[in-house]
């Protein structure tokens, strides 16, 4: 379910940022490991204003910290990369256990 929750934040903030009726979503397992990417060519953002809250702060950017966190509490890896009039691009790596 947590892959499910990722994928449907991902395809949530395409349709609320990006600005494209196209997302690209890619599932498959290779080594021992679940790989999930979505990515679109939309408008993106500058990762270096992205600032997602620690606890105790306010929450911003609560979509993508849920991400990091489902990812994390399953041993796994999120990289996110964007640039703006690029696109955004999330990878996600899970243990196939």
């Amino acid at each position: 379910i947590a892959l499910y929750r990722i994928v449907q934040e991902a395809l949530s903030n395409s349709y609320r940022h990006a600005g494209v009726e196209e997302v690209h979503v890619a599932l498959w397992c290779d080594e021992g490991k679940i790989c999930l990417e979505v990515y679109d060519e939309g408008r993106g953002f500058d990762l270096a204003t992205l600032h997602l809250a620690q606890e105790g702060e306010r929450i911003e950017h609560i979509g993508l910290r849920g991400m990091q966190d489902r990812v994390a509490i399953l041993s796994g890896h999120i990289d996110l990369d964007s640039q703006p009039g690029r696109g955004t691009r999330i990878y996600v790596e899970l243990p196939a256990v």
